[in-house]
């Protein structure tokens, strides 16, 4: 079985692109990938068929099924395998919310093809993950940066520093602290590729507004890879440089009055910070809490509040497999 989790970015979403560093975190929901070669001996190619129980094959991650065969393609034709007679794939991800999905997709594909044991940071077997999860992720998307699937293949908490045209340079953070995450998405207003786009076509014509937010909430990426980095880290802190990255975000026209209110409630609730993550227009968020329980219990109530929107909660270091 192949497994890629969904990602939160943390800190660093549009700054990033620019060359400013970034935080993110796997996240505890995934796509799994099963491939089935039994009806196959002697073969090297076949028919695919997808049998997906909880993810049609049409609309797959917003892609078709033809797009879908040729990742698969990639990654067996890459690790010299058999292709799979028929492929079984499950997953939790919601596509187009900015919690990774087609990372998620491509990772899982990698690293069943590749079966790779448990792999520390750097052991040459993730990276091969990694590696060949980021030459799928271009089937997706034309250009991908590299950070959703690193996010997808490691999990943790990981700082990222661009690194045009290589994969990025990537550090686990380790951070000994009780604090949790709250996480939710509501649907999305814009593209991440048009969002992208309007960003940087702002700083081309010289506004100073969006230079100058960009600047700062790459600023608040490095403060908060400090506060992960550092010893225990300090929640409250790390609560403050969620709020004043989503305010650089808001003047950037990145957020929406539907997200601006769910992240009112989870302060209500109790929440020290929090902030959109990915790409903006609505999409994913995440509230910041100095312990799991108190994260559960904000949960609950946010249930209540929040009626239609899902929610989550994980601890800022979980496991890291």
């Amino acid at each position: 079985m192949g497994i890629g989790h969904g990602k939160l970015l943390l800190f660093g979403e549009h700054a990033v692109v620019h060359g400013y560093p970034a935080v993110g975190i796997g996240c505890d929901r995934k796509t799994t990938v099963t491939f089935d070669r039994d009806d196959l001996p002697g073969e090297t190619s076949h028919p695919i068929e997808i049998a997906g129980r909880q993810v049609p094959a049409r609309g797959l991650f917003g892609e078709d099924a033809s797009t879908f065969g040729r990742a698969v393609e990639c990654a067996v034709s890459a690790a010299g395998s058999k292709a799979p007679g028929k492929i079984n794939i499950e997953s939790d991800l919601p596509p187009g919310v900015g919690l990774g999905s087609s990372a998620a997709l491509s990772a899982a594909i990698a690293s069943e093809t590749l079966t790779p044991e448990n792999a520390e940071l750097h052991d040459p077997a993730k990276r091969r993950v990694w590696e060949l999860a980021h030459d799928i992720e271009h089937i997706y998307h034309g250009t991908p940066s590299g950070i959703d699937t690193a996010l997808a293949v490691y999990r943790g908490a990981l700082a990222v520093y661009p690194n045009p045209p290589q994969l990025p340079r990537i550090e686990a953070l380790h951070p000994q602290t009780d604090m949790a995450i709250l996480y939710g998405y509501i649907p999305r207003t814009g593209a991440t590729g048009t969002l992208v786009a309007s960003i940087r076509e702002a700083l081309e014509t010289g506004s100073r507004p969006t230079r100058d937010a960009l600047e700062a909430l790459g600023a608040l990426s490095r403060r908060a890879i400090e506060v992960l980095a550092g010893g225990y880290a300090d929640a409250a802190a790390f609560g403050e440089l969620a709020d004043r990255a989503h305010r650089e975000l808001q003047s950037l026209g990145l957020s929406t009055s539907e997200l601006d209110e769910c992240l009112v409630a989870g302060r209500r609730a109790g929440a020290l910070g929090g902030k959109l993550s990915g790409a903006g227009g609505g999409g994913a968020w995440f509230l910041v809490f100095d312990e799991r329980p108190r994260a559960d219990a904000a949960l609950r109530t946010l249930q209540e509040r929040l009626r239609n929107v899902p929610l989550s909660v994980q601890s800022i270091t979980p496991p890291n497999h």
